[in-house]
Parts: C-alpha cells; structure tokens; sequence
C-alpha cells in the first residue's frame, strides 16, 4: 500500500512529453546536419578550384621562363603571316631551343596520348594529371609575327577541370564542372641571340 502511494506522488512525463522531445531533437539535428554537409561541401569545392588554378598557373609561369628566353623556335615556323596561312598561326605543341641549346617540344595531349589530357615538356606532364585535366580542344599555342626582324609573340591558351577521384563523381569534387580558362602572351627576347 505504501508503495502505490509513493508512485502516485511522484512526478513524471508523460509519453506525449517523450515524444515532444524527440521530435524537436530530431528537427534540431537534422538541421545541424544539413549545415555541416553544406559547409564541408563548399570546403571541398573551393579546395579544388583552388587545386585547379595552381596548376593551371604553375604550368603557364614554367612555359613563360623556358619560351621567354629561347634561343629558337623550330614549330610553329615562321610565324610571319603568309597568305593564305591564318595569322597567327595555331598549333597543339610548339618546338623551341632553350638558352643552354637544348630543345624543348611542349605538346598538349589529347585523350589518346599519353599522359593523356594533359600538358607536356618533352612528354613529361606539367601538371597533377590525378586532379586536374585538360578540357578538350582547348589547348594551343600560337606564334605571331609582323616582320622578320620583329620578336615573335607566343600564346598559350588552356582550360583545365578539375578530375574527380576514381568513383567520386560529386559535383563540388570536378571544380564546379566548368573549366577554368588560362591564357598568356610570351615576348621571345633572345631570339637568335
């Protein structure tokens, strides 16, 4: 008898008041949740766009201090506008002499070549190949030239992607999915010399 009253006299919740509570933790925690799949999202994101920019700018100041100071440039050549030759003149590698007299041929690899998608200095790839990857048919060299005793001009021009890793195909892992467009001119100043 004593016991009943004791029960009786305590407090307590009711299920209602239980299931109330779960609820609103519930809610809460998933709301937590959404936020923080978000911000790690974004996180990986700018993480590759940035990963994709450093590449794409290492490859062109590598390419700027071999070309800017090259003795020779073998293909393309001449880079004096001939009719019915287009001006410039738009190729997918270029040949050139560097200062020691050594040659240099970068190419821009397709998806056929090897390494594939890629840029290359004597079929070695400048870039990370295992996150970043040349968009198709994006990739050229041109060579212009008003008169012989002119220095030739050379641009590069470039997209790169970011590559997603093997069976991760989440959209913040290929850099937003659009290519990042790179593009420099490059004054031959030993030419010759």
């Amino acid at each position: 008898m004593k016991i009943k009253k004791q029960f009786k006299n305590e407090a307590g919740f009711t299920i209602i008041e239980m299931l109330t509570v779960m609820f609103v933790f519930a809610v809460v925690s998933s709301i937590a949740g959404a936020i923080l799949v978000s911000s790690l999202r974004t996180s990986t994101k700018t993480n590759a766009l940035a990963n994709v920019r450093n590449n794409g700018t290492y490859v062109i100041s590598q390419m700027s201090k071999t070309i800017r100071f090259a003795r020779n440039i073998t293909v393309p050549f001449p880079c004096i506008d001939v009719p019915p030759t287009p001006f410039p003149i738009a190729t997918s590698s270029m040949t050139i002499t560097n200062a020691d007299g050594g040659t240099i041929t970068y190419k821009c690899n397709g998806p056929t070549d090897i390494p594939a998608n890629t840029i290359t200095s004597n079929g070695a790839s400048l870039m990370d190949t295992s996150t970043v990857t040349v968009a198709a048919n994006s990739c050229s060299f041109t060579c212009r030239q008003a008169t012989t005793s002119d220095y030739p001009l050379i641009g590069i021009n470039f997209s790169l992607n970011g590559a997603a890793p093997s069976g991760n195909k989440f959209q913040e892992n290929l850099a937003s999915g659009s290519a990042i467009q790179f593009t420099t001119s490059i004054l031959m100043r030993n030419i010759d010399r």
